[in-house]
C-alpha cells in the first residue's frame, strides 16, 4: 500500500520550483509590460517554456516518491506538454496562424488538471488546494475567452498569457518554501 503522503521534498526539488518561479514572474512581466516579446517571440518562448515544463514534470512523476508528482495526471501533462512545446518549435508557423487554438486547448488541459488536483488532495493540503483550485478556475476562464476567440490570435493571447504566467511563477515560489 503506497503512503499517501510523504512529509516534505528534497531541497533540489524545491530550489528548481523556486527558480522557476522566478524565470515565470520575469518573463510574464515582462510579457505584460511589453507585448512586443509574446507577438514577436510566441512560438520560442512557448516552445522551450511547455517542452521544459513537460520533462521536468515526466522527470517529477518518475524520480519523486512525494505522492503529489506522482499523479497520472502529472504525467499525462508533461507529455502534453512536451508534444504541444515540440510542435510549436519545429513548426513555428503554427504559432502565427492556431495560437489561439493551441494556446486556449493547452490553458484548458491545465485548469481542469489543476481542478482534478485539488480534489484529489483537499484533505491533505488545504492552504496548496485553494490556490490550486482559484488557479484552474483561473486557467478555465482564460481557456474559455482564448478559445471563443481563436482567430485574434496574439491580441487575445497576450495578456491573459501574460497574467497566467506571472501567477503560475507566484505559485510555483511560495510552493517552493511552503513544503
Amino acid at each position: 500500500r503506497k503512503k499517501m503522503i510523504e512529509v516534505g521534498r528534497n531541497k533540489m526539488h524545491n530550489f528548481l520550483m523556486f527558480i522557476g518561479g522566478i524565470v515565470l514572474i520575469l518573463v510574464g512581466l515582462a510579457a505584460l509590460f511589453n507585448p512586443s516579446i509574446i507577438a514577436n517571440w510566441i512560438s520560442l518562448i512557448l516552445g522551450i517554456s511547455i517542452s521544459a515544463i513537460g520533462v521536468l514534470r515526466a522527470i517529477s512523476f518518475f524520480k519523486n516518491t512525494y505522492y503529489y508528482t506522482q499523479s497520472g495526471w502529472n504525467l499525462f501533462q508533461g507529455v502534453v506538454d512536451v508534444i504541444f512545446g515540440v510542435l510549436l518549435l519545429i513548426k513555428p508557423v503554427i504559432a502565427s496562424v492556431g495560437i489561439g487554438l493551441i494556446v486556449g486547448l493547452w490553458t484548458l488541459e491545465i485548469g481542469i488538471s489543476k481542478i482534478l488536483t485539488s480534489t484529489r488532495f483537499a484533505s491533505s493540503f488545504p492552504s496548496i488546494t485553494q490556490w490550486s483550485l482559484v488557479s484552474g478556475i483561473l486557467y478555465l476562464i482564460v481557456a474559455m475567452l482564448i478559445i471563443c476567440n481563436p482567430t485574434s490570435g496574439t491580441a487575445v493571447v497576450t495578456v491573459p498569457v501574460s497574467l497566467l504566467i506571472t501567477f503560475t511563477g507566484v505559485i510555483l515560489t511560495v510552493d517552493s518554501f511552503v513544503m
